[in-house]
């Protein structure tokens, strides 16, 4: 656990599951993985996919329309009448 602290900051440790979530630098990344590959007490070294995810979900789902303001919108006027029921 020590030895790991010194590649980037270590958010996350599962004894029970026995693996580490640790934050680097970006441009530290192909450096620091070789250097964690070879360590004898790592198996593998996985990257995290989230900078090469969309996070911009509005089209996705369909909210995008809901969120534009729409200025040609038009409202009906009818006109109404109410009667009471001791005229009829």
């Amino acid at each position: 656990m020590k030895q790991l602290r010194r590649y980037g900051i270590v958010h996350y440790v599962s004894r029970r599951m026995k693996y580490v979530v640790l934050y680097m630098d970006d441009d530290q990344i192909e450096e620091t993985e070789k250097k964690l590959n070879s360590l004898h007490f790592v198996r593998s070294v996985e990257r995290s996919y989230r900078p090469d995810i969309e996070m911009n979900f509005a089209e996705k789902i369909g909210t995008k329309a809901a969120y534009q303001q729409d200025d040609g919108f038009e409202i009906e006027e009818a006109n109404t009448q109410i009667r009471l029921a001791e005229d009829l």
